[in-house]
């Protein structure tokens, strides 16, 4: 039989409690944590290490909140900090912006630009902004308000008329199920946001009734928001400043001195009124339409725009109703709106890519296509008739049975005639190493360069008498490109070096 062990309780010692005061008897390593002299600092949570460096991902702020005269309580608020380095991160991302309800009062109001906003619309675009219903009550409304009048960047403006009432548009609701385009469609109700461009020397914007509002800021400010409301409803406007407008259309990564002209502005402010659905440069509801500006100068002020990283460009198509035709245009984003919209073109490509890159020899045969897809086979035909998918399959090719199933028997590869041999329709890989989506957005911009080119080609150059008497047989054949042109006029200097 083995020992009997006694159990014993082992009890732990009690550790001593710290209190929230330091008398000074204590090192000052022993201090206490939640000092009221440490309130307001802030200090490292976590970190990670990322290829050999540390990188802060949380900090910690310890800040005092006054419950009482007699009661003050010591809280914690961790925020994540975002590592400016990181494009990724940092670039076209909405999140890196500060989550809380004061940020949103004062976007919401900059984001509407030098029209200003209503409370009515107000209310909608807060709504809309935290992705669920805003539910409000007297406090609520009395804390926002408050909120607005203590902020010294907004005036408040009165309108001859009452402006209507805010529909927010969202043009991803009307998809054509089939293709999956956008329909072109123009939105139900006429624009509240006419465009006025307001060429003044220290305000820039759109604004159609700049002129004839009236600045009641000194009287606002004195009541409360129930008076505002009854009194003036919605002809009352919160406006941004300038400096406050301008701030929030631009991205961090932008330089705070760049100098935008009144069209570049004024284009700039309209999309980023849009938010997530962005501006479209072609269809019924085009910038083009509403600014009342020809494409070609559209697409100049919209370059320098992606330049400066304040907005995002990528393709989108759109469908017809009138004529059930499709059309290819740009979705022009606010830079920290930006999103990912792949259209089906994109995603059936990328698809069919992808199967035919596991394939034997890069093909596939058009019967197992159809069975892969199943039900979506009318779209996938849809789809082979485009050309961006042309450009990186050739559907419907034929080939001999034998090129495609090697091992087949006699009676399987002839035809009933035992005369030739049977022909496959398949599908072919152009390039097995390319990247559909990667190269599927320099598809749209080459075609959208090569229009613009077209139209300086267009334009009357002048030619010297000396290149006339050299070369008149190019000249009677024409210039029919600005890139002929180069070309003809390197080989000009060429040939007068010689003479």
């Amino acid at each position: 039989m083995g020992k009997v062990i006694e159990a014993k309780q082992i009890v732990k010692p009690k550790k001593r409690r710290h209190r929230l005061t330091n008398t000074g008897d204590e090192p000052p390593h022993k201090a206490p944590k939640l000092l009221s002299d440490q309130a307001n600092v802030k200090t490292p949570h976590s970190s990670y290490e990322e290829d050999g460096q540390e990188k802060v991902i949380l900090q910690e702020e310890v800040y005092a909140e006054l419950i009482s005269p007699e009661d003050v309580r010591l809280k914690i608020k961790t925020e994540e900090l975002y590592d400016l380095f990181l494009d990724d991160e940092l670039t076209n991302s909405y999140f890196c912006y500060f989550k809380d309800i004061y940020f949103h009062i004062i976007d919401e109001i900059a984001l509407e630009g030098l029209d200003g906003i209503t409370i009515e619309a107000f209310w909608k675009r807060i709504s809309v902004c935290l992705q669920k219903p805003f539910y409000r009550n007297t406090n609520i409304e009395g804390l926002i308000w408050q909120i607005i009048l203590d902020n010294d960047s907004l005036q408040f403006y009165k309108l001859v008329d009452p402006r209507k009432e805010l529909i927010i548009f969202n043009r991803y609701n009307y998809v054509d199920p089939e293709q999956g385009n956008l329909c072109d469609m123009a939105p139900p109700t006429p624009d509240i946001y006419p465009y006025s461009s307001v060429t003044t020397e220290d305000v820039q914007g759109s604004c159609s009734t700049f002129d004839t509002r009236v600045n009641i800021t000194e009287v606002v400010k004195g009541m409360n928001f129930s008076d505002v409301l009854q009194k003036f409803g919605s002809k009352l406007v919160i406006v941004a400043d300038q400096a406050l407008r301008t701030s929030t259309l631009f991205f961090e990564m932008t330089d705070p001195a760049l100098q935008l002209t009144p069209q570049e502005y004024g284009m700039l402010e309209r999309i980023g009124r849009a938010r997530y659905h962005g501006e479209l440069t072609a269809g019924i509801s085009s910038m083009s339409h509403a600014i009342n500006m020809d494409n070609k100068s559209l697409y100049h002020y919209q370059k320098r725009l992606l330049s400066n990283h304040l907005i995002t460009k990528q393709p989108i198509y759109l469908k017809s109703l009138k004529d059930d035709q499709n059309s290819t245009g740009s979705l022009l984003i606010l830079s920290r709106f930006y999103c990912k919209i792949k259209p089906k073109q994109l995603l059936v490509t990328d698809k069919v890519v992808h199967i035919l890159k596991n394939m034997p020899n890069y093909r596939c045969e058009m019967k197992r296509l159809s069975e892969i897809f199943k039900n979506n086979y009318k779209v996938l035909r849809k789809v082979f008739k485009s050309t961006e998918f042309r450009r990186f399959v050739r559907p419907d090719t034929q080939v001999p049975y034998r090129a495609l199933y090697p091992e087949a028997r006699r009676d399987e590869y002839m035809r009933k005639s035992k005369m030739n041999e049977k022909t496959i329709r398949v599908c072919e890989l152009i390039d097995p190493y390319v990247n559909v989506v990667a190269c599927w957005n320099n598809l749209i911009e080459d075609v959208e360069d090569d229009e613009e080119e077209e139209d300086e080609g267009n334009v009357k150059k002048t030619i010297s008498r000396r290149y006339i008497q050299i070369f008149p047989r190019d000249l009677k054949q024409g210039l029919t490109s600005q890139v002929a042109y180069r070309y003809r006029q390197s080989i000009l200097l060429q040939r007068l070096e010689m003479i």
